[in-house]
């Protein structure tokens, strides 16, 4: 039975990949309650864990979505205030580094509305992880081009959880 329910609870979170687009919140509630059916009919523990697992993927990624899209469509200047969560590395040439915002343009988010940015800073002071800094930056959403075989960047940002790509204009 515990095996059911770790290969059901996988394979739904899994199937994300092979969804063309996230669903409305109807379809997964209509899943999820003929999953619990298909359940009290037959007794299979794998249909349901299967729905919840699928459930979780879909819950995260409309969650990353949604942030995402509080990004300007097109390459914007906004000012932001957070913490610096990762450094630059000064012995090679990339400037980058991953920024945790807590307000954007003057706007205070909710706890849970937080953007992490990645941000290239060609002139950047020496600083520490977790300083509090406030930037004016150009920023846009994460894209890449199509290449099979090459990098992937877009995949790269949603991976890691970044939700945008920037630069800082000044600091």
């Amino acid at each position: 039975m515990m095996y059911q329910m770790t290969a059901g609870l996988s394979l739904g979170i899994l199937s994300l990949h092979f969804w063309s687009s996230l669903p409305d919140y109807i379809c997964i509630i209509t899943a999820m309650i003929l999953g619990g059916a298909i359940y009290l009919c037959f007794r299979t523990v794998i249909v349901l864990t299967f729905l919840m697992g699928g459930l979780w993927a879909w819950l995260i990624a409309a969650d990353y979505s949604q942030t995402v899209n509080r990004l300007p469509l097109e390459r914007g200047n906004i000012t932001i205030t957070g913490e610096v969560r990762s450094l630059i590395n000064h012995n090679i040439l990339d400037k980058k580094f991953i920024f945790l915002t807590e307000t954007v343009s003057e706007r205070d988010l909710q706890r849970k509305e937080t953007i992490q940015l990645q941000l290239e800073w060609p002139n950047a002071p020496v600083f520490r992880q977790g300083q509090r800094w406030k930037f004016n930056i150009r920023v846009r959403r994460p894209n890449a081009r199509v290449n099979v075989a090459g990098f992937n960047a877009e995949r790269y940002a949603v991976g890691t959880g970044i939700h945008g790509v920037g630069t800082v204009l000044s600091g």
